[in-house]
């Protein structure tokens, strides 16, 4: 009992000991380490003698209970998530500046393909007859070019809305295919352990519970990350559902992504296989 008190009351007194820092950014004390001073910093770029804690996660600054400083988190454990990151990560001297200072990072992510899926839209739409050829016109959700200067940028995208095609297949596409993207949650399993946004990336999380503290950003991105969206298998697209390898491959050249062959002549025949002209688009069109 007496070792119970005195726990207790070390636990106390550790509480009312915060430790401060006032990043050199904000001017603002904040008692974020207090708990989180054994993290380890997230990346050389930002110090946290430079960016504190708060400027990036949000939380409630000088709380020192852990539930009221957690409670205003923006994204959660993961301020890079694409709803906040402007929020995060944003402003002209930091990851949406202007592009002829190389800042344009924030725009540049949520117009790529790996945010739009544009790409994908575009092949499964067009398979199916909904467009007459492989020009992006969808994507995840409308976005419009922020580069008007780019010859080749699309001057924008619509949502993407599976409904208004009237396709079996293509919305079961997106009901089963749709989890690669910046914006969607990882599958369960931990060979699609990754974060959603900029830390999809930038946070390696390859081969690692998704129950453990990942704490960094880097540029020195492994080939092991992009494998947890690709080279995990391939989507059917006669069934329209995700198979995964059953393989384990051994060594880096076996382990970088998926051979596309495998999947394009599977695909390609079963088009062929499947298919009748159709005189409207002057191409063959799959049969629903």
């Amino acid at each position: 009992m007496l070792l119970v008190l005195l726990v207790a009351a070390w636990q106390q007194f550790r509480q009312l000991e915060p430790v401060g820092i006032i990043p050199t950014l904000t001017g603002k004390v904040e008692y974020c380490l207090t708990c989180h001073k054994d993290l380890a910093e997230i990346s050389p770029s930002h110090p946290v003698e430079s960016f504190g804690c708060v400027s990036c996660h949000a939380g409630e600054r000088l709380a020192l209970n852990a539930d009221m400083a957690h409670s205003t988190l923006r994204g959660g454990a993961n301020p890079s998530d694409l709803s906040v990151v402007e929020a995060s990560c944003g402003g002209v001297n930091c990851h949406s500046g202007s592009a002829q200072d190389n800042r344009d990072h924030i725009q540049r992510a949520l117009t790529s393909v790996q945010t739009t899926y544009a790409g994908a839209i575009a092949q499964i739409r067009f398979t199916f007859g909904a467009q007459p050829d492989l020009k992006a016109r969808y994507g995840i959700e409308a976005i419009q070019a922020y580069q008007e200067t780019n010859a080749t940028a699309l001057p924008s995208l619509l949502k993407f809305d599976p409904a208004q095609v009237g396709s079996p297949s293509v919305i079961a596409f997106a009901a089963n295919c749709l989890n690669c993207h910046l914006r969607s949650e990882p599958l369960e399993g931990m060979q699609y352990n990754r974060f959603t946004g900029c830390a999809a990336c930038h946070t390696p999380t390859a081969n690692q519970g998704p129950e453990q503290s990942i704490h960094k950003l880097t540029t020195a991105i492994p080939y092991t990350q992009c494998n947890t969206c690709h080279n995990r298998g391939n989507y059917n697209l006669a069934s329209m559902h995700f198979e995964p390898r059953a393989d384990q491959p051994a060594d880096r050249l076996h382990d970088y992504y998926q051979p596309i062959a495998q999947f394009t002549v599977a695909s390609g025949l079963w088009i062929a296989l499947t298919a009748t002209p159709s005189r409207s688009h002057g191409r063959w069109q799959p049969v629903q």
